[in-house]
This record gives structure tokens, C-alpha cells and sequence, in this order.
């Protein structure tokens, strides 16, 4: 059981977030990678044959970003994409409030997971949002 104290405003705040076992990560995080690889492969290429064009600044546009001809543009656009890709599977199978999602998410260690190895950056944990 994680519990983390944080400031919010002028209120201090405590979340209680749920245990999930390395392997339930991982299982999150093969999911969340599974579906990226579908959609980037299989689903943008087909959208982009038909023509179909992004706005600039738009949410699909920035997705669009991970194909940057820059390698270290695209490998951090991807580890980004595929942690939002996780938090979505989490939060929704968690039953996750937005609060454990905001604060506790951020707290939790994933040092041992395929997230941190995919990581260009070296990061220090546990990461504090």
C-alpha cells in the first residue's frame, strides 16, 4: 500500500494508492506497448494513406511526432506515449480517481520495468512529479 502526502493549494492532501505487483505492471505495460505497436504499424499508416493529414498542435499531431526522422525525438515521444498508453490501462482497470492518478502514479517505482529500460533519459527514483 502506497500512501502519499503532497500540497495542494493550501490544503495538504493524502492519497492512498493500491498495491500492484511487478507483474501486474509489467502485464499493464506489455498491454499498453502491444497496442501502441498496433496502432503506430498498422492503424496510422492506413489513416495516412487515405490521405487523412494532422492539425498542428493537435493531440494527433503530436502522436504523429513519434515518426520524427530524429531518433531522439521519436524514442522520447514513444516512452512518453506508451506511459500515458499505461496510465490509461491502469487507471481504468485500477479504478483509479484522478487524484491517484495525479499524484500517486508518479510516485510509484518502476525501476525494475520495461518503461525505465526504454527510457533514453537516465532518471532517479523514485521520480517526483
Amino acid at each position: 500500500l502506497l500512501v502519499v502526502k503532497c500540497q495542494t493549494n493550501s490544503s495538504p492532501l493524502v492519497i492512498t494508492m493500491p498495491n500492484v505487483p511487478l507483474e501486474d505492471l509489467s502485464a499493464f505495460i506489455t498491454q499498453a506497448h502491444s497496442a501502441m505497436v498496433h496502432r503506430l504499424n498498422h492503424i496510422e499508416p492506413k489513416i495516412h494513406k487515405n490521405g487523412v493529414r494532422q492539425i498542428p498542435g493537435s493531440p494527433e499531431w503530436f502522436m504523429a511526432a513519434s515518426h520524427s526522422s530524429r531518433e531522439s525525438s521519436r524514442n522520447l515521444t514513444h516512452i512518453a506515449l506508451l506511459a500515458e498508453e499505461v496510465t490509461k490501462y491502469m487507471s481504468q482497470a485500477l479504478g483509479l480517481t484522478p487524484e491517484q492518478i495525479h499524484f500517486g502514479l508518479p510516485e510509484m517505482d518502476i525501476s525494475s520495468t520495461r518503461l525505465t529500460e526504454m527510457c533514453p533519459i537516465p532518471m532517479e527514483f523514485p521520480c517526483e512529479a
